[in-house]
């Protein structure tokens, strides 16, 4: 199951660069979950549904992308990735602005090539934050995301937090030239709007 686990990595990440530094952890995720409902809807008295997962990475490419990808190894359902290219100190912890979403989707029956193609597909935009327990990544000791992506029909909200049992960091690797860097949706709002999500779903 190594090559799908990377597969679902790489998949995450569609933006064209010559290389990137890569973070691995073995671990698992707590507290783990998407809700899903019209936007009409009072998500906050909602159980929503878990997520689970034994491992995540941290993907930095040379273009100053930053991609949180968590991993089942062993499942047929690849958990949630965020991305994002600004960092900052935001709520007492350091923290990565999430522009996209990479939603869950299935990973039983599919090859490899499948894996790659679908996930350069399905990043959506989204709000929300990634929390880091410090700066460097080689020294987490745990991380979480919090998002909320919504459209006329539908909004959905992930939250995970990962407690890392070790860690593995490879540099300079070589990265994905499959298509050009997306655009981050514009930064008006994203402050109160985070205030929001945080509040209501993450404390």
């Amino acid at each position: 199951m190594r090559h799908i686990w990377l597969a679902s990595i790489l998949a995450s990440a569609p933006l064209s660069a010559s290389a990137m530094d890569l973070w691995t952890f073995n671990g698992r995720c707590v507290d783990g979950v998407v809700k899903q409902a019209p936007p009409t809807v009072d998500m906050q008295s909602m159980r929503g549904s878990p997520i689970s997962c034994d491992a995540a990475s941290i993907m930095e490419l040379d273009n100053g992308r930053k991609l949180v990808q968590f991993v089942q190894k062993q499942g047929k359902l690849n958990p949630p990735g965020f991305a994002g290219d600004e960092l900052k100190y935001t709520k007492g912890k350091y923290s990565l602005i999430v522009d996209r979403v990479y939603p869950q989707r299935t990973l039983a029956g599919k090859s490899r090539e499948q894996i790659l193609n679908e996930g350069a597909k399905t990043a959506i935009p989204a709000e929300g934050y990634c929390f880091f327990s410090v700066s460097d990544f080689s020294k987490l000791t745990d991380f979480s995301c919090v998002t909320k992506t919504e459209n006329a029909d539908t909004k959905i909200i992930y939250r995970v937090s990962f407690k890392v049992d070790d860690i593995s960091v490879k540099r300079n690797l070589q990265g994905s030239n499959e298509s050009s860097p997306t655009t981050p949706p514009p930064q008006k709002s994203r402050e109160s709007s985070f205030d929001r999500i945080f509040r209501i779903y993450y404390l």
